[in-house]
């Protein structure tokens, strides 16, 4: 005699109990991602490693919501790191609260233009060696009454 299928099923799915002991793991990964971001750039790597094992504990349990979430921290480390590539990826792929859609929108763009390189608009030149801009303008005008 086989056993149901549907027996497999309920063996194997996590109970509250389990689901709130990932969750408890997940929040530690998270927490020591943000520990390791507010401390010295060399620390990045560090924070780097624990949102990726908050990403795969949650990729791994099926909570594809929470993961979108965490996708925020790894973004912020791939751009801390200056991997603009990546960052910009996972900006584009994670959720935020509604508050902080404007900041999500600026590292967007900021990746965005980091992959694009500089700009050539004259507008944004400036001078080289000046560092007045009464100086740079007064460059541009032959004369200037005071």
């Amino acid at each position: 005699m086989n056993p149901s299928p549907e027996i497999f099923d309920r063996l194997f799915k996590p109970g509250e109990d389990d689901i709130e002991w990932i969750r408890a793991r997940i929040e530690k990964h998270l927490n020591a991602c943000k520990r390791y971001l507010n401390m010295h750039p060399s620390k990045v790597e560090k924070a780097l490693d624990e949102a990726n094992d908050a990403s795969s504990l949650a990729v791994a349990e099926g909570m594809v919501k929470i993961d979108r979430k965490i996708k925020f921290y790894r973004a912020e480390c791939h751009r801390r790191l200056e991997e603009w590539r990546e960052a910009g990826k996972l900006y584009e792929e994670c959720v935020v609260d509604a508050r902080d859609e404007k900041y999500l929108a600026g590292m967007r763009r900021l990746c965005r233009d980091k992959l694009s390189g500089p700009r050539n608009d004259s507008r944004l030149r400036h001078k080289e060696g000046c560092g007045n801009l009464r100086q740079m303008s007064r460059s541009h005008n032959d004369k200037v009454e005071v």
